[in-house]
């Protein structure tokens, strides 16, 4: 499964992401590969909130900041492009390395959003 992070918005403690969840290669050149799009809004909070486990995860950001939890909420669009008996990875396969990878980023925009003053 190849993910890809193909938009990030950060800006007064929350934002958010787009990604793609990538199926096969095209068969030629003159197709597009499909994809499955992930939206992502975020929120930044200083005490743990209460999330639902079914749509939203929740993680600690792995860099010392004032505002050390990440809540995380997802909408998938349908797959684009792509014949409908392609078999699409389920949310629980993706939604945990996409959460870490966002947890990352952001962790290096409250940086240098703090060192900016």
């Amino acid at each position: 499964m190849k993910l890809k992070v193909i938009q990030l918005n950060f800006g007064y403690r929350g934002g958010s992401a787009t990604a793609y969840v990538y199926g096969p290669d095209p068969g030629c050149a003159f197709e597009r590969r499909p994809h499955l799009a992930v939206h992502i809004s975020f929120t930044l909070h200083r005490a743990q909130p209460e999330f639902d486990r079914a749509t939203q995860d929740l993680v600690v950001l792995p860099a010392g900041t004032l505002t050390p939890f990440l809540f995380v909420g997802f909408l998938s669009d349908p797959p684009m492009f792509a014949d409908r008996a392609l078999s699409w990875p389920s949310p629980g396969e993706y939604r945990n390395k996409l959460t870490h990878a966002i947890a990352k980023m952001v962790a290096v925009a409250v940086e240098t959003d703090d060192a900016d003053g």
